[in-house]
């Protein structure tokens, strides 16, 4: 951690200031939204939502027009859009827009929660990009969380949970001990510490590489990375997509009396790809939180269903998870080494020597446990925490 975030999250630890900050950060995350009575007026009066929008666009120019873009661009490569007219685009694209500005939702929310057969009423129960923040600010701890935004902080505090080794590269001083790795692990997984949703992870055989120094400098030009021993998946989740690291989010929550997991759910790749992350076009499905069997058909980000996976041709509904109870004992341990992070996403794969972390998420979103059940979790999870 540097000397500015070490001084700002020590600062947080004061209440008044902590109060101050969880304030700030919220209103920031909001700034672009509509006010109460601008929401109100939009849900009652499509009149009104197209008037409200047109000021939207007018007040936030660059911000909108960037969105609007990138929203166009999702909507024509998703299930729903690929096969609608202009004016079908244009008319839904403004319901994205609307939900953006009305309640924070992102355009692949949007298309994942299937909102264009939802209501303004239905969409509100939904856990919003937006909403997300505003939990996490609220019930995670400023300084404890600290851990959760670099993935190598995150190992040094549970490494014994990992069961495989991790280095962290900085810049050509490293090099040593990055070739000392290199002994013992020839094929490596390389990531940003800071980076989210796949970006960036991917997989390097030195095997076939002769001139490692040469690579290793092209990793480092990258900026801090950290190299971990690939981890060995055991031959229940492999056999879903052998080409990539099958895992499941389990996020924990701290209420006032235990550790709840809430709504686990299963990411799974395709295609030969190596990484499982919805954002990289994985595939989820909702997990049973009693029995470890998935109880979901399969979704991506784009709105595709499967009933079955489309490389093993496995039926996903029904597939039994193994020693389930040992992955919900892993995470709840894990929770409770840092009490006062009360919401975490765990990334858990299954090893041939059983279940062990690949990451924890301290701001995770809630794509994946609501767009695969097709229902909005914002008041259970308000349930079970306290928006202080």
């Amino acid at each position: 951690m540097n000397v500015k975030n070490l001084i700002r999250y020590m600062a947080g630890r004061i209440p008044i200031i902590k109060k101050w900050m969880i304030s700030y950060k919220i209103a920031v995350k909001k700034k672009n939204m509509l006010t109460p009575n601008e929401v109100v007026a939009g849900e009652t009066d499509n009149d009104a939502k197209t008037v409200i929008l047109q000021r939207c666009k007018d007040k936030y120019s660059l911000c909108f027009s960037n969105y609007e873009r990138e929203t166009r661009s999702i909507l024509r490569s998703s299930e729903l859009g690929i096969l609608l007219d202009e004016g079908e685009i244009n008319r839904i694209c403004s319901e994205i827009m609307w939900c953006y500005f009305a309640y924070g939702f992102q355009a692949d929310e949007f298309i994942m929660f299937d909102f264009i057969h939802k209501d303004d009423s239905e969409r509100k129960e939904y856990i919003s990009d937006i909403d997300r923040y505003e939990i996490y600010y609220r019930n995670n701890d400023f300084y404890d969380r600290m851990i959760f935004i670099n993935k190598y902080d995150t190992y040094r505090v549970y490494s014994k949970y990992y069961g495989r080794n991790i280095i962290y590269i900085e810049n050509e001083r490293d090099y040593d001990a990055f070739v000392e790795f290199l002994t013992e692990n020839e094929k490596v997984v390389v990531k940003s510490p800071a980076l989210s949703k796949g970006d960036s992870v991917r997989l390097i055989d030195f095997n076939s590489i002769t001139d490692k120094k040469t690579e290793f400098r092209k990793l480092v030009k990258e900026g801090p990375i950290v190299v971990e021993e690939v981890i060995r998946q055991g031959k229940e989740l492999k056999k879903l997509h052998p080409a990539s690291v099958n895992t499941l989010r389990c996020t924990t929550v701290i209420t006032q009396s235990e550790v709840k997991v809430f709504y686990p759910f299963i990411k799974m790749g395709q295609s030969g790809s190596f990484v499982d992350n919805g954002g990289k076009g994985g595939i989820l499905a909702g997990i049973d939180l009693n029995t470890g069997v998935i109880c979901t058909d399969g979704i991506d980000e784009k709105g595709h269903k499967y009933i079955e996976h489309p490389d093993s041709h496995i039926v996903i509904k029904g597939y039994q998870l193994p020693r389930w109870k040992d992955c919900i004992a892993l995470v709840k341990e894990c929770a409770g080494i840092k009490p006062a992070v009360r919401i975490v996403g765990w990334d858990v794969a299954w090893s041939d020597h059983g279940w062990i972390i690949v990451e924890g998420n301290a701001q995770g979103q809630f794509v994946g446990q609501q767009g695969t059940i097709n229902r909005g979790l914002k008041k259970e999870l308000l349930e079970m925490v306290e928006m202080r």
